[in-house]
């Protein structure tokens, strides 16, 4: 939510004594004072998180897509940086490069030679995000004026530059391009760019006194500077002599905050949200109660006040925490008496001018009414929820299948890509499986020589490998032991499965996207 919504949210406070009342109020003043006076320091400074490679699409990141801009803008992103290259007929596309690996592992093909824009955009990221190009960009940025895009070039950029600046004078304006060597300021520089990114990572050779006096005299906007790159310790000289530094790829929010500690501006994220890092939310947040990191998504099997109660609050200090639904004082009656679906969960102590949002998702599983927190940034996971179908009822209204073969499915473990339910046995489960697990279901990519092609799933359970599995059309299954079918049979159980699972009119989203 934006802040400035915040601030036209009415708040119902609780009852105090006219002495205590009218100490929080003059309390609560003098830091509004001072909250004011540093937001009006602060409130044209550009955002700490630039969104990489288009930030990220239902959890999958650097895919440089239609979905993953529209979701980091929704996510509050105003800088997007975004990989550019031009396609063999002179169109712009985003692409990271079109090598065999980055292109088997996102479109599932390869290009013997660079491909026309056509040709590229044929094609789906991991088999269901959309391409961009250039053309694609503009709608995009006319809707949204105050997005800027951070352009990252890995062949001649100043050629692409140019090609920007002749065939969409309009949106110069939009664009932070990244140079990557001196002589190229004054070059982008005629062609009607203003704000430039200077980016280290190609450097070959570093004098620091040189740096810092271009950066100073051509009033650079930031110094980019990767982790792990050779010139990492140059980030924080940067900083300390009042130098703008971003630094990247960085996706964990506790890493990202230390870097700031230490002076420097901020950082290029796939997952990370500028609002993270502006106001309240950067030091005042709920934490998950079993990694004790900063709270992304946590499922509470009850709608009970008690449960929301316990999860702990970074950065509460000894002031106590309101909590507020919808902008009213939370309540065991007011979570009875909600209606099922999204609302917005509030915490505020006297420390914070504005408090902290959440959304909250209150709904019905097997029977039972359960709440599910999520940060703002990731809303979207909340919006495709829906109830699992039983799966003995499903099969017994599917008339392609006779009693052996639904037995054998009821035996069986079923799920979808992208999906966080899957039946085992019959019965429905679920798996949260964090990014560091290498088991995580991913599509994958490869020839046709006797391995998997482009769209099929893998197993998120390892001890699963052994048995025998149909993989049929993004449906995984895997079979009791000793099972062995042909072809045409694996078929009959593929669709029989595909029903099972298309009644959803599912969105692919991140393996724990739409766990509920």
């Amino acid at each position: 939510m934006e802040k400035s919504k915040k601030k036209r949210r009415k708040i119902k406070i609780h009852r105090l004594s006219a002495v205590t009342a009218l100490i929080i109020v003059c309390v609560t003043a003098f830091c509004s004072h001072i909250y004011a006076a540093e937001a009006a320091k602060t409130e044209n400074l550009p955002p700490r998180v630039i969104a990489h490679a288009g930030g990220t699409a239902r959890g999958y990141n650097t895919t440089n897509s239609l979905e993953a801009v529209l979701q980091s803008i929704e996510a509050g992103h105003t800088l997007i940086e975004l990989d550019m290259l031009i396609t063999s007929d002179e169109k712009i596309v985003m692409v990271h490069d079109f090598g065999s690996s980055w292109t088997k592992q996102y479109l599932g093909v390869e290009f013997d030679k660079r491909p026309t824009a056509e040709e590229y955009l044929s094609n789906k990221i991991h088999g269901m995000f959309t391409p961009m190009s250039f053309d694609m960009l503009t709608p995009i940025l006319d809707e949204h004026p105050d997005v800027r895009i951070v352009t990252d070039c890995k062949e001649n950029s100043l050629e692409l530059l140019s090609l920007i600046a002749r065939k969409y004078p309009d949106y110069i304006d939009n664009i932070v391009p990244q140079i990557y060597d001196y002589y190229q300021y004054e070059q982008v520089k005629r062609l009607g760019y203003k704000d430039m990114i200077f980016t280290l990572y190609t450097m070959n050779y570093m004098d620091y006194g040189r740096l810092l006096a271009f950066v100073a005299d051509k009033e650079i906007f930031a110094v980019t500077v990767g982790i792990g790159y050779a010139y990492e310790e140059v980030a924080y000289r940067l900083a300390a002599d009042g130098v703008r530094v971003y630094m990247h790829p960085l996706n964990n929010f506790s890493d990202a905050n230390a870097l700031i500690e230490k002076g420097i501006y901020g950082v290029y994220s796939s997952t990370l949200a500028p609002d993270e890092f502006e106001g309240d939310e950067r030091s005042f947040y709920l934490t998950d109660p079993l990694s004790g990191e900063k709270l992304s998504d946590v499922t509470l099997a009850n709608v009970s006040l008690t449960e929301i109660l316990s999860l702990p609050v970074y950065g509460a200090g000894s002031f106590g925490i309101w909590y507020y639904m919808d902008g009213y004082a939370l309540s065991q009656a007011l979570l009875d008496n909600m209606a099922d679906g999204m609302h917005t969960l509030t915490i505020k102590n006297l420390r914070y001018s504005e408090g902290t949002d959440y959304v909250i998702y209150k709904g019905t599983k097997a029977g039972r009414k359960y709440l599910r927190i999520v940060e703002q940034k990731n809303a979207y996971r909340l919006k495709n929820i829906r109830e699992y179908p039983d799966m003995a009822e499903k099969l017994s209204l599917y008339a392609g299948l006779g009693s052996k073969e639904k037995n054998m499915l009821m035996h069986s473990v079923v799920m979808a890509a992208g999906e966080c339910g899957y039946y085992d046995a019959g019965v429905l489960k679920e798996f949260r499986i964090s990014e560091y697990d290498t088991a995580v279901p991913v599509y994958v990519y490869e020839d046709s020589s006797g391995r998997n092609s482009a769209g099929m799933v893998t197993s998120p359970v390892n001890t699963w490998d052994g048995r025998p599995h149909i993989n049929y059309e993004n449906i995984l299954i895997y079979l009791p032991e000793g099972i062995v079918l042909t072809e045409k049979e694996k078929e009959v159980l593929g669709k029989a499965a595909k029903y099972i699972f298309n009644d959803w009119n599912r969105a692919k989203e991140e393996i724990y996207a739409t766990c509920i």
